[in-house]
């Protein structure tokens, strides 16, 4: 079994009191597969995403903390991995959320100096 260790301040996440996400089962935002009923599973979840208040602030962590599984921030891990590659896949985010992946990348490519790094965050 494979243990992720993610260390983040708790001040660095208070936004995360005000998530959608907590009135709901947190396996909704993990689906086993990326077809069929976990395809179903991945809308589900982004739908509660896009009501949350806190979206940007999700998606900005799960980029930065390279959060590896699930629908996170409104993007699935695909969708995640692609933006911080940079890559410019086409991504099916809401228009309204395209303002925020952007801002998400931009928060994943700043150095540990909070300057903007000329290097895409995440694995070339």
């Amino acid at each position: 079994m494979t243990v992720i260790r993610i260390t983040t301040r708790a001040s660095d996440l208070e936004w995360l009191d005000r998530a959608a996400c907590r009135a709901h089962d947190p396996e909704l935002f993990f689906p086993v597969s990326t077809a069929g009923p976990g395809q179903a599973q991945t809308e589900v979840a982004k739908r509660v995403c896009r009501t949350c208040p806190v979206v940007e602030d999700c998606l900005g962590w799960a980029i930065a903390s390279a959060i590896p599984f699930g629908v996170v921030g409104g993007l699935s891990e695909d969708e995640r991995h692609a933006v911080a590659r940079g890559t410019r896949r086409r991504i099916s985010v809401p228009i309204r959320q395209t303002g925020r992946v952007a801002e998400a990348r931009r928060s994943a490519n700043r150095s540990v100096s909070g300057q903007l790094s000329d290097h895409p965050a995440g694995p070339s």
